[in-house]
């Protein structure tokens, strides 16, 4: 076909330095076993002594007291480390371990906390540098003219001189733990390493002077804090909106102006990243939608979906409905809410023939549908599905390759691009694969699936190829691997079949996880840079730290403007047996931090809404909340609309019945006017609690009435009592405001000025849980605590989708100093001359700890890089200095 418009070519501004292996040397190991020395890591051979292993019961003993060294020869930045293994499965193989790097010894990072599985094949693990929040910190360089070309780069790790492993655990409980072959890569030019040596002490000198400045202010020590500030030019400690309202709450109690300032800042979008880091609560929909006849696509498992988001049309192509391959071809749009046959038979159209198993994917760039791999008329070589009588074998083995034009100048037509794809140097016919295209570079990545043989005995599984759009031309990247020969071999993926994965244009790198490979399934993550073809490895097993299980046929999406992929369970692999189980779960994973999130579905929401009022009823047994369990389902995700879409699949009952029923999946998260709503409630009510003390008791009781009323939620059983309960304070002056009772809510801070407030561990949903409804963290109650009344606290609150005030989880430590007396230059004070006496401006000391408190809590809803740090200086400064017990 002629005349197809494309895009100019998006061109690389710069090439990546690539990474080179690290010559190193042992620096120093915690023990070792007879001939089992530490230097063995360091040698290639494949001899079963050639190892280092740690005394045995060091395992046992819980302690992480085992460990080796590397020096670098020069200092370089590491990026990957590879394990190299024995030849075969042995129970000294490490199962999990950390990495340590440094400059010095004195000051090592952990880089990596992973695994490795019990087999021969040797894994690569990336090593990145994480902050508090274990969000990954990227540090940029210039590349060097001569030696690339020139631009601006990113990466995730520091120079380093040391590498500390750290194994933890071996496959085998009781036995010995073994390292087999260390090896490791990165930057060595040392014009790029020096240029992220300043990069990275940039980084530290602006965390340190960062903490000093949040640590000066915390204690009340103004005049030095802004003294610093003059002094250093520092710019970057914090918003000014932020400036602005510790100034007007903390220093000038002015709280309507600090209710204006905090709407600023929801208003500046300083809340957003709050609102996106909650896990939101999910919400199906069952799609009834029909053709203009009343017809909708048949049951069927197998099939195929792809979308075009700008248009909102998706189309469905093929599948499995127990008895055959199906050839029909359909398109829904979302905004008629409607389905279309476009093809009853797409082979009679000059389109492929029937066919399941197979993958497409949509080009926004062209509008064409790319069609490759699958069975063919139901020719399987060793699957489920039967084979088509009278079928010609040798055609059905073929892999062909078709296009779809849905606009422009061929808008409905079929290209067989293809007939053989192996014979021109692609992949051969494969069934399970994936497929992702990329737009903006016109070219197809397609991994993996098991290849389609006669012998139904053969387990073979195809490797990467690159499909050039404009040139139509094939390319391999990597081959499966063969079994290992070397302990360094080519950096690879383990190739694998009903697989996930997804291309992010932003990065430009793809992600591949889960599938099945022989009689494994797989839930180790790999990324697969489209620049320059590096493999990383994320993890080995991600279901070991707390991710999806081992899955079959999972499937996947993402967000790319949040970052955000999300996937959906299929066949998941019980850790203890090999049997498989159908199970319905919602995962999603932060690309910021690689980390899995599990989200509710909604019958458990309902579950523990019932159970929290009391209600043993039983669910109404129509009501359709979620979708049932299947797998060899179909996803597709609109990023214009962020909505995923599910439609049929298997069952997995005894019959294996397919499925036809369509749905739609939505994610609510945190609403801002809820947010803005409880920020009033609490600078309202540490207004209504001064008042108490400073105000006439008239005055505060109409405060309470009126304005605290108004932003109280009385729906809210809990929450009203609360508020009823702040009346005990109106007629019970003392001259310092009273212990307030607020519960975690899983946010890693520490400040240093929680002397009064205590958690109520009622309110504490557990870590591992998923948080319901809404998957947020509970609503904090305020449980009034009169300095002369001791009140039983109310009991743990019904669980609501609201968004609560974020506070930190730790206390003050009790042998702090008290805080002092603060003057306040260039404010009017808003207190009664009784508090501080009649020489000077001040703040009490008891109000200062408890202003500060809140404006802290206020944080919680703010960006990260808007704000001070969430930890405090207090909390780095250790009694003695160990790394894992080195």
């Amino acid at each position: 076909m002629t005349g197809t418009a494309y895009p100019a070519s998006a061109q690389i501004t710069f090439a990546p330095p690539p990474s080179s292996r690290i010559g190193c040397r042992i620096f120093g190991a915690s023990s070792y076993v007879k001939q089992f020395y530490p230097s063995h890591i360091l040698d290639e051979s494949q001899d079963q002594s050639s190892r280092w292993t740690s005394p045995v019961g060091a395992q046992a003993s819980g302690i992480n007291n085992q460990w080796v060294i590397l020096e670098l020869d020069t200092l370089s930045i590491v990026r990957t480390i590879t394990f190299g293994k024995f030849t075969k499965p042995h129970p000294c193989n490490v199962k999990e371990f950390k990495i340590y790097g440094g400059v010095d010894l004195d000051h090592m990072t952990e880089l990596a906390h992973s695994g490795l599985r019990n087999d021969p094949i040797p894994e690569t693990i990336a090593l990145v540098h994480r902050n508090q929040d274990g969000v990954v910190i990227i540090f940029r360089f210039k590349v060097p003219r001569m030696a690339y070309q020139v631009g601006s780069h990113r990466i995730q790790c520091f120079p380093c001189r040391y590498i500390k492993i750290v194994p933890l655990s071996a496959h085998g409980q009781t036995y010995n733990m073994s390292i087999w072959f260390v090896c490791l890569w990165g930057i060595q030019d040392q014009a790029i390493v020096q240029d992220i040596l300043r990069e990275f002490t940039d980084y530290v000198e602006t965390a340190s002077m960062r903490l000093i400045l949040k640590h000066l202010r915390q204690r009340g020590q103004i005049s030095f804090y802004n003294a610093l500030l003059t002094q250093t030019g520092f710019q970057t400690f914090e918003h000014p909106l932020i400036t602005s309202l510790y100034n007007n709450l903390v220093l000038a109690g002015d709280f309507a102006e600090s209710e204006k300032v905090f709407t600023m800042a929801a208003s500046a979008g300083l809340l957003q990243h709050h609102i996106l880091s909650m896990p939101p609560k999910p919400v199906w929909t069952r799609i009834r939608d029909t053709n203009p006849d009343g017809d909708i696509p048949t049951r069927r498992g197998g099939h195929q979906m792809c979308i075009d988001s700008d248009r909102g049309v998706i189309y469905l192509l093929g599948g499995w409905d127990a008895k055959r391959s199906l050839a029909d071809f359909w398109s829904y749009s979302i905004a008629s809410s409607s389905w279309t046959t476009i093809s009853r038979n797409t082979s009679e159209e000059g389109g492929p023939g029937a066919r399941d198993c197979h993958k497409i994917v949509f080009d926004r760039a062209t509008g064409y549908i790319y069609v490759l791999g699958g069975f063919r008329n139901g020719v399987t070589g060793g699957t489920s599905s039967s084979s088509a009588a009278g079928a010609d074998t040798a055609t059905a083995h073929r892999s062909d390759f078709y296009r779809y034009a849905t606009r422009g100048p061929h808008e409905g037509k079929w290209e067989l691009i293809s007939s053989d794809t192996k014979v021109e140097g692609g992949p051969p016919l494969v069934f399970d694969l994936q497929m992702a295209i990329d737009s903006d570079y016109q070219a197809l990545y397609v991994f993996g699936g098991r290849v389609v043989s006669a012998n139904q005995d053969l387990c073979q599984y195809s490797g990467m190829y690159r499909y050039d759009i404009r040139n139509r031309r094939w390319a391999l990247l990597f081959t499966d691997p063969e079994p290992v020969s070397s302990r360094i071999p080519p950096p690879h993926i383990p190739s694998r079949s009903g697989h996930s994965m997804i291309l992010d244009p932003r990065t430009r790198q793809i992600y591949i996880f889960s599938g099945d490979r022989g009689q494994a399934t797989l839930s180790d993550m790999y990324t697969f840079s489209l620049q320059t073809h590096e493999i990383t490895q994320i993890t080995s097993d991600y279901a070991q730290s707390g991710g999806p299980g081992p899955g079959f046929t999972q499937r996947a999406t993402m967000d790319e403007e949040l970052g955000e992929i999300y996937l959906l369970s299929g066949l998941t692999k019980d850790r203890q047996s090999a049997a498989g189980a159908i199970r319905s779960s919602l995962w999603i994973m932060r690309l910021d931090k690689f980390r899995w999130i599990r989200v509710p579905e909604p019958s458990e929401i309902k579950d523990k809404e019932r159970q929290s009022a009391g209600d043993a009823d039983a669910m109404d047994a129509d009501q359709e909340l979620e979708p049932q369990p299947r797998f060899a389902h179909q996803v597709v995700y609109d990023t214009s609309r962020r909505k995923l879409f599910l439609f049929g699949g298997n069952s997995g009952d005894a019959n294996e019945e397919r499925l036809d029923d369509f749905w739609s999946l939505t994610f609510t998260r945190p609403d801002l006017d809820e947010i803005m709503r409880r920020a009033k409630l609490y600078l309202r009510r540490q207004r209504f609690l001064e008042m108490c003390n400073d105000a006439e008791p008239m005055d505060a009781l109409a405060y309470l009435q009126a304005t605290l009323s108004a932003v109280v939620d009385h729906t809210d059983e809990e929450e009203t009592a609360s508020f009823r309960s702040l009346l005990s304070h109106l007629f019970s002056r003392s001259p310092a405001i009273p212990p307030v009772s607020i519960p975690f809510n899983g946010h890693d801070t520490e400040p240093a000025i929680r002397q009064t407030l205590t958690p109520d561990s009622g309110c504490h949903a557990p870590a591992e849980e998923p948080y319901a409804p809404g998957s947020v963290p509970p609503t904090p109650r305020f449980n009034i605590v009169p300095p002369d009344v001791g009140l039983t606290p109310p009991p743990a609150p019904r669980l609501r989708h609201a968004t609560p005030l974020p506070v930190s989880p730790s206390e003050r430590p009790p042998s702090l100093p008290p805080l002092p007396m603060v003057p306040v230059p260039g404010y009017t004070s808003r207190l009664s001359d009784g508090v501080f006496g009649s020489t000077g401006l001040g703040i009490d000391r008891e109000r200062f700890k408890q202003r500060t408190e809140l404006f802290e809590n206020l944080l919680m809803f703010m960006s990260p890089d808007a704000k001070q740090p969430d930890v405090n200086l207090l909390n780095l400064v250790h009694v003695y200095s160990s790394v894992e017990g080195f």
